[in-house]
């Protein structure tokens, strides 16, 4: 149906209920897709203390999305608001909530808080979730009520409904753990102070993002005692969002309070780990989630087990993450194996087995690929360094995708680096590249060439008698400026293996000095000089 502001504004001025409803519809709908409604604001706002629950209903999801940008109007209505906060209808009470804690001006915070305080009472389930859905928002304006709202969430999360349960766990992750209130300035701590916190930050497994210094951590995270059985049980009930929330607080309280079974082991006569109740108990349920249908939740218990679990139980957790990776969109791809990456590189050796499920597929995004082509370079070994080459140089001959041809003859160079083993057959492929009619493979291989060149200039076999005529032959047909600048740097650095050559080479660069860029200009002069 046609939107038309003025149509609009007329049926949400209709004395008919049944208009409004019609109204509020299309506009919610108009919003849905994309389109700014902003502009009927002030005709919405005043149907708020109409008494149909439908109606206000409709009208209290518009004023949530444009309440920020219409703090005046907005203020006018807040008359309303608190009387809906009495209203008989769950919905309405927890859409009256809602609004308000939209109303981001400091003046009123108090009310708002007031509000959320007393629904964190309301007999309905409903309203207390919605409650502590809205102490973000409160905190965001005035991060003084962080006391109080503490003091809330830690009722709410003892309450017998799940879903309260859930939105408060939520609640209090972004508020007491990942943007707490700020400490003192580091200036006003002893040295000797910030040195100690940052290794107890280090041992608590703190992954280096904005949120709770140790010392904010521990006094956070051990008002949980009382609650840790129960967030444990209501784990698996919870929604997926919250899981994940969950699944975070968990971990961070047993990094804190709990002993590394990896450490219990080393101390033991028998070498094995030995696992509290309590963890265990945390470590049954992970695993449970493991097969969530959620990839979010999937993916946090699997780093959950690995931070927490013992060494022989780290097994489990790859087949689940493998299953999240084969059914994710191209977009999700990417985002899942961004959080994997620091996971595979802590544990190789778990994710070793499963190297083939990283092979690049053609149809893969320019970001997976090269994603998965990080991930390779983590996982190769002597035992499947020659798996790793032979796929690499399937990857080299995809000469419709230069760049991706580029960082796969990068990935080349860097196994060459790691596995000393192939460095001369990787060294001897590199030369042949050269010769490729593919100007990126032949460009990216001078380079790499210069990298292998440069850590191998001690050894005594370094191989450069067979690669360095091919380089001086090669270059004059070289166009890539920083291609040719890294031959250039080759032949000087190592002219002693190609003496007899190298005069000859600097009388044909010099006829085209003039014409060359200023890096390769350098160089020329650099090879002139010596």
């Amino acid at each position: 149906e046609r939107y038309s502001e003025a149509e609009l504004r007329k049926a949400l001025s209709d004395s008919l209920v049944d208009r409004k409803i019609d109204a509020m519809k299309r506009i919610l709908a108009a919003v849905s897709v994309g389109r700014d409604a902003h502009a009927l604001f002030p005709d919405v706002v005043k149907n708020v203390s109409f008494q149909s629950p439908e109606l206000k209903k409709l009208v209290y999801i518009y004023l949530v999305q444009y309440a920020e940008n219409n703090r005046d109007l907005t203020l006018l209505a807040i008359n309303s608001f608190q009387k809906d906060l009495s209203d008989r209808s769950q919905q309405v009470r927890a859409s009256a909530l809602r609004a308000m804690a939209s109303i981001k001006v400091l003046e009123v915070i108090q009310v708002v808080m007031g509000a959320v305080t007393t629904a964190a009472s309301d007999s309905s389930p409903y309203v207390r979730k919605t409650a502590a859905q809205c102490m973000t928002k409160v905190y965001g304006v005035d991060a003084d009520q962080f006391l109080e709202l503490r003091k809330l969430l830690l009722k709410l999360m003892n309450d017998p409904e799940v879903q309260v349960v859930g939105s408060a766990v939520m609640a209090f992750r972004q508020i007491c753990v990942v943007q707490p209130p700020k400490p003192p300035a580091e200036a006003q701590c002893p040295w000797g102070h910030q040195l100690l916190a940052r290794e107890v930050e280090k041992a608590a497994g703190d992954d280096g993002k904005t949120g709770a210094t140790s010392d904010q951590a521990r006094q956070q995270l051990e008002l949980l005692h009382p609650l840790y059985k129960r967030l444990v049980q209501n784990m698996l009930l919870m929604d997926a969002w919250a899981q994940q929330s969950c699944i975070d607080i968990l971990m961070r309280y047993s990094r804190l309070f709990f002993a590394s079974p990896e450490k219990k082991a080393e101390e033991s006569e028998e070498g094995t780990a030995a696992v509290s109740e309590d963890l265990k108990e945390l470590l049954k349920n992970l695993k449970l989630l493991l097969l969530s249908s959620s990839k979010g939740v999937t993916l946090a218990a699997a780093i959950a087990l690995c931070y927490l679990g013992p060494a022989e139980e780290l097994s489990s957790v790859t087949m689940p993450l493998m299953r999240c990776l084969r059914q994710a969109t191209p977009e999700a791809t990417s985002t899942l194996l961004v959080a994997l990456a620091p996971l595979i590189e802590a544990q190789r050796g778990v994710f070793r087995p499963l190297l083939r499920e990283f092979f690049v597929q053609s149809f893969d995004s320019t970001e997976v690929k090269r994603l998965k082509l990080e991930v390779i370079e983590n996982l190769v070994d002597e035992t499947n360094v020659q798996l790793v080459l032979r796929e690499l140089q399937v990857y080299v001959s995809w000469h419709s995708q230069p760049d991706f041809v580029a960082r796969a003859v990068q990935s080349i160079a860097k196994v060459a680096l790691t596995i000393a083993s192939v460095a001369d057959a990787c060294l001897r492929g590199l030369v042949k590249m050269l010769d490729s009619k593919c100007e990126a493979l032949s460009c990216e291989a001078v380079v790499s060439l210069r990298a292998l060149l440069q850590r191998r200039h001690r050894s005594e076999d370094s191989g450069l008698g067979s690669v360095l005529p091919h380089l001086v032959t090669y270059l004059e047909d070289l166009a890539a400026p920083t291609a040719r600048a890294s031959v250039i740097w080759i032949i000087g650095h190592y002219q002693q293996e190609v003496a007899r050559l190298v005069p000859d080479v600097v009388r044909r660069l010099a006829k085209t000095f003039s014409s060359e860029r200023p890096e390769v200009k350098q160089q020329i002069l650099v090879l002139a000089l010596k």
